[in-house]
């Protein structure tokens, strides 16, 4: 492929693409929404060290918040949602619990549209 063809690496050729594409994938990003009574932490995490953390308050836009904050954490980090590998859900709620199964739902979902 040459440079001109390729729209998410502009100027590059596909041999300079290549190790960039192949590290990122490597790096192996994880978010995780850690559930608790009154609040909710959407934490960034590569192999076993957390990156970043956002706090937010359980409210009636928890799903909304969360996903925003999981943009915004990617934004800081200059990566895409394709760099992020699994999103898992930490809690010690009841299942019952509504933000649990809001953060359950949006994980399920993340995981399972995520590209291969």
């Amino acid at each position: 492929m040459d440079a001109t063809n390729n729209a998410s690496f502009p100027g590059k050729t596909s041999e300079e693409i290549a190790p960039t594409v192949l590290s990122r994938k490597s790096e192996h990003f994880c978010l995780l929404f850690h559930i608790e009574l009154n609040s909710t932490k959407v934490i960034l995490k590569k192999k076993k060290g957390e990156r970043d953390r956002i706090l937010i308050e359980n409210s009636r836009e928890v799903l909304e918040r969360l996903l925003l904050s999981a943009d915004e954490m990617l934004r800081r980090h200059d990566l895409s949602r394709r760099d992020i590998a699994d999103v898992r859900v930490e809690s010690n709620v009841p299942e019952g619990y509504s933000s649990r199964n809001i953060a359950e739902t949006a994980a399920r979902t993340w995981n399972a549209f995520a590209p291969l």
